[in-house]
């Protein structure tokens, strides 16, 4: 479970360092995926029409790249003809830096807010679609301990990740003081009366696995509410392919549909690339995240939609914060048109 805790932890110091770090640093970083499509994947990787996408994952393979490992397995891809080859993350491997290199198509980024500040770092970058409807950032209590609002942490020791966005928010908008340590289960869980701030959809079934049963309030209900495990690529990338993103987010959105009502098989999938975390922590993370993913403007607007203004108004916020301090262009970097209006399936069993 060790690679599991650190999750959230490794990907945000590898998003600081991406800020601060060359491209050169990185060229060559990370590794290839061993996943492929199923029968004829290989074969339509041969043909001529066939076009080739490297996308690089924000971390290792996880529930949260459900529907691409879905449309890999079931050859959505091959379909739209496209070659999928997926370059995996890790704590060395920034999806930022990787993409601004050119060692890969299409990324997936924790957030927005990242994205804004690698713009402001000067890569150009622009967003067209996403992972989470719903905000997946929380803060965590123990069930015994429970806080009914953001407000209640007041006082409170809270494990993070250092210098989080959200939680300066957070003291921005209800003025908290906190002691604060490093994010950790192990802290979190040794104290039942502390918080912790992380990814409700991963913490809250990795924890219960654990025996620590946790509860949580969404930080979108303090009025930050960004998309999450957003899809992006090079400025420049996006407006000459706009045609062949379009066909991408189509398999995308068909994997996604698939993983819905079938993610106990495509996770198997998943566990061979990363069997680090148990396939059982993987089917319950899969039920947990389901209304994050499949909730809100997927049912109307389709599965991975983003909407600019959503974006506009984090990007208020963070000049409110002056975590941006330099003008940005919402319009410059926001693509709500090439994501198709594939709308989830009913949910069937458990």
């Amino acid at each position: 479970m060790a690679a599991l805790r650190l999750w959230r932890e490794h990907r945000a110091i590898v998003i600081a360092g991406a800020l601060a770090a060359s491209l050169v640093l990185l060229a060559g970083c990370g590794s290839s995926s061993k996943s492929s499509e199923k029968s004829g994947g290989s074969a339509a990787a041969s043909s001529e029409s066939t076009q080739t996408i490297k996308v690089v994952l924000a971390w290792y393979p996880t529930p949260e790249y459900g529907g691409l490992y879905a449309a890999l397995s079931q050859g959505y891809f091959s379909k739209e003809g496209l070659e999928v080859q997926v370059k995996i993350g890790g704590p060395q491997v920034s999806a930022t830096q990787v993409v601004g290199a050119g060692q890969a198509d299409i990324g997936y980024l924790n957030n927005d807010e990242t994205l804004m500040q690698a713009r402001q770092d000067g890569i150009e970058l622009t967003e067209f679609g996403t992972t989470y409807e719903q905000y997946p950032e929380a803060l965590e209590y123990h069930k015994s301990n429970p806080i009914s609002n953001l407000q209640e942490a007041n006082g409170k020791t809270i494990s993070m990740v250092t210098g989080s966005v959200d939680y300066q928010w957070l003291q921005h908008k209800y003025n908290l003081k906190n002691e604060v340590t490093p994010f950790s289960y192990a802290t979190f869980g040794h104290d039942p009366t502390s918080l912790l701030l992380g990814y409700a959809p991963d913490d809250v079934p990795s924890l219960g696995a654990q025996g620590i049963e946790v509860g949580y309030v969404p930080i979108s209900e303090s009025g930050l509410n960004p998309y999450a495990d957003v899809l992006f690529a090079k400025s420049g990338y996006v407006k000459s392919n706009a045609e062949t993103i379009k066909k991408f987010m189509t398999a995308l959105g068909h994997g996604w549909q698939y993983y819905r009502n079938h993610y106990e098989e495509v996770n198997k999938v998943i566990f061979e690339e990363e069997p680090n975390t148990p396939l059982a922590t993987d089917n319950a993370i899969s039920k947990f995240q389901d209304s994050f993913i499949y909730g809100g403007a997927a049912e109307t607007d389709g599965i991975g939609s983003i909407e600019e203004a959503r974006v506009a108004d984090t990007y208020s916020k963070l000049r409110e914060l002056k975590v941006i301090t330099k003008s940005l262009d919402v319009k410059e970097f926001v693509d709500t048109t090439l994501v198709p209006k594939l709308t989830p399936p009913a949910k069937t069993g458990g």
